[in-house]
């Protein structure tokens, strides 16, 4: 038993880190569709606005609210669907 609470002891901060990194990216390709989606959307507190629109928005915000690399493979979805006719 000691020595199963020592390894487990030990390793904690390995699976602590491990999971705060996998855990911090998660969220990050669904900021993209989610700040798509807001800027899209009409609300009862705003109006969306066109596509093209967002997409220049989106563009300048990227390093600041979108992550660069996610933000690449964000476009390359929009352009296949796009493509699609959707």
């Amino acid at each position: 038993m000691a020595v199963a609470s020592v390894a487990s002891t030990a390793m904690r901060p390995l699976r602590e880190e491990a999971t705060a990194a996998s855990t911090e990216r998660l969220p990050r390709p669904l900021s993209n569709a989610d700040g798509y989606d807001a800027k899209t959307t009409s609300r009862h507190y705003h109006l969306g606005v066109s596509h093209d629109e967002t997409m220049e928005q989106m563009r300048d915000e990227v390093g600041e609210k979108y992550d660069p690399d996610l933000f690449r493979h964000f476009l390359v979805t929009v352009a296949a669907g796009e493509r699609c006719g959707q």
